[in-house]
């Protein structure tokens, strides 16, 4: 799972968007899961960021709001 996160923040750091959203739509299902709410949030807040940085700011805020609930 680190290393799925890592691959993640990697793929931001070389602005490759889509391919980030992928990989943290993948780290996601993981962290459901494993049951690991912590995962969760912090794939949830990397999911917002990728969005917001894709200009969804909607889906941004919906997601984000989803791990401030959870």
């Amino acid at each position: 799972m680190r290393a799925l996160l890592t691959k993640c923040r990697r793929l931001d750091m070389l602005g490759r968007r889509e391919d980030e959203e992928a990989a943290i739509r993948e780290a996601h299902a993981l962290a459901i899961e494993l049951g690991d709410v912590g995962l969760q949030i912090e794939v949830l807040r990397q999911l917002g960021g990728n969005e917001r940085l894709r200009g969804a700011l909607e889906a941004a805020e919906r997601t984000l709001g989803r791990a401030v609930e959870a």
